[in-house]
C-alpha cells in the first residue's frame, strides 16, 4: 500500500512540474511579443523610414514604374 502511494505521489509530482513549465513557457511567450511590440512602438519614425528608403531604392533601382516602351 505504501509502494503504490509512494508512486502515485511521484506521478502527481511529475504532472504538476509538467504544467509548470508549460505555464512558464506561456508566460516566455508572451513578454517576447510584449517587448518586440515596445520596441516597435519606441522605434516606428525609424522603422516607417527604413521601410519608405527601402521602397524608394526599389523604383530608383528599375523595379518601380516603367515607361511606356515606343512600338
Amino acid at each position: 500500500m505504501l509502494t503504490y502511494l509512494r508512486l502515485r505521489a511521484s506521478i502527481a509530482f511529475k504532472n504538476f512540474i509538467h504544467e509548470e513549465k508549460g505555464a512558464a513557457d506561456i508566460v516566455a511567450v508572451i513578454l517576447i511579443v510584449v517587448v518586440a511590440v515596445a520596441a516597435a512602438f519606441l522605434f516606428r519614425e525609424q522603422i516607417v523610414k527604413l521601410i519608405n528608403n527601402l521602397f524608394e531604392q526599389l523604383n530608383i533601382s528599375g523595379l518601380g514604374d516603367k515607361p511606356d516602351m515606343p512600338n
